[in-house]
């Protein structure tokens, strides 16, 4: 599975990105705008179901109001109750880079992987539900953003810069008319506007 911290997606208003749905070309320089820090990949290995619920506790906990430590996700399905309590997490130390959960948090209502197994089912732990590996970028594999679960887990550095790796995906697309990669309108993740459904809340 993969997940990026919302802060790490960037849109400055003058670039002509076509966000709207509208038919148009990414350049390279687009990409950068997109994904300018300079984070890198990182896998974090072995994640338990009991250390998935609490990172999406933690994504969660802000509601609806935005925040860059609002995850986006991929290879799994993720609803969250408006209503359920939310995780609370302390300021970090002096020196330290995250804090402790100091409340735990209640609003995860389910996680499921996209091959259909669930980890998370009305708020409880699936019985005999898998660890998994996430790819994310190093800021957020460090517990930045203030995500203490993640920052205690082990992790293996790709040295990948996370702009390149949105590059090359893009890449693999086939070539349109003008000879540049081109995503097709037949391809169900980008012809609906209201998106896969990957994150839900209630």
């Amino acid at each position: 599975m993969g997940v990026q911290n919302g802060g790490g997606i960037r849109q400055n208003p003058a670039i002509v990105l076509p966000v709207t749905g509208k038919v148009g070309e990414i350049t390279r320089g687009n990409t950068f705008d997109l994904l300018p820090f300079g984070n890198t990949l990182v896998a974090v290995t072995n994640v338990s179901p009991k250390e998935l619920k609490e990172i999406f506790e933690r994504s969660c906990s802000i509601s609806t109001s935005g925040g860059g430590q609002f995850l986006q996700i991929s290879g799994m399905k993720v609803v969250c109750l408006r209503n359920g309590t939310a995780q609370v997490v302390s300021t970090p130390a002096s020196g330290a880079t995250v804090g402790s959960i100091t409340t735990e948090g209640t609003r995860v209502k389910s996680i499921t992987l996209t091959d259909g197994r669930a980890i998370v089912s009305n708020g409880a732990l699936v019985a005999g539900a898998p660890s998994v590996t996430m790819v994310t970028n190093n800021f957020t594999a460090d517990g930045g953003d203030n995500y203490p679960a993640l920052a205690a887990l082990k992790k293996s550095a790709f040295g990948i810069d996370y702009e390149v790796s949105l590059y090359e995906y893009l890449r693999t697309f086939p070539a349109g008319a003008a000879g540049l990669a081109t995503i097709p309108d037949t391809d169900a993740r980008y012809k609906a506007l209201t998106g896969e459904g990957r994150f839900t809340w209630e």
